[in-house]
């Protein structure tokens, strides 16, 4: 068949953005969990409870990589289940090596400046993990799709750090979970729009 111009971009914008308000606002949810529990100090479960962060990390990129899969495999590029798994496990991937280096870390005073360090260097090595698994399952494969990735989400976290300067310390649980949604929304529209750019304009119909 002959190429033609298929909407790759809006729909990989539009998915991502959903995947992201979906994936943020579960996240959230297992936050509020965590800071619900009533669990003794140094006991086991107390112990457990950040691989709770993990969990949401793996939930998030399962979301991301089906709605991410589903209009990828429209246009032939990768499989959606391929797509799904790649993502989760990227998620997971970064999201256990956050909490290691918060372990890690020394108690620092935080200041604007370097929590916009500190979301475009997670950004970067988030995108930079989730582009390189997710790479691997795409054929043809982008040659600057982890490129894409990294730059992508290093400017959605900063995105996201902008909306959460609008959430009060106080804020309800309503306010904050619709915070998230928003966040997640536009950090996924932004990821989205510097992914789907790493894909070639004219592709050929499958």
């Amino acid at each position: 068949m002959s190429a033609r111009t298929l909407p790759l971009l809006p729909m990989l914008v539009l998915a991502t953005a959903l995947a992201e308000a979906l994936g943020l606002v579960t996240a959230r949810a297992l936050s509020v969990l965590v800071a619900e529990a009533e669990v003794e100090p140094g006991s086991t479960a107390a112990n457990l409870l950040p691989l709770l962060g993990v969990l949401g990390g793996v939930l998030e990129g399962a979301m991301l990589g089906v709605a991410q899969g589903l209009v990828l495999a429209r246009h032939g590029y990768t499989k959606v289940s391929s797509f799904a798994l790649a993502s989760a496990l990227g998620m997971g991937v970064a999201w256990t090596l956050v909490l290691l280096l918060a372990a890690l870390e020394p108690a620092v005073a935080t200041s604007p400046g370097l929590d916009l360090l500190v979301a475009m260097l997670a950004g970067a090595g988030l995108g930079g993990i989730l582009g390189l698994l997710q790479r691997r399952v795409l054929t043809p494969a982008p040659a600057r799709f982890a490129l894409h990735s990294a730059l992508g989400w290093c400017a959605g976290l900063v995105a996201t750090l902008f909306v959460e300067q609008f959430v009060p310390t106080a804020a309800s649980d309503g306010y904050s979970f619709a915070a998230s949604a928003v966040g997640g929304a536009l950090t996924g529209a932004i990821v989205g729009l510097v992914v789907g750019g790493a894909f070639p304009r004219y592709v050929r119909a499958r």
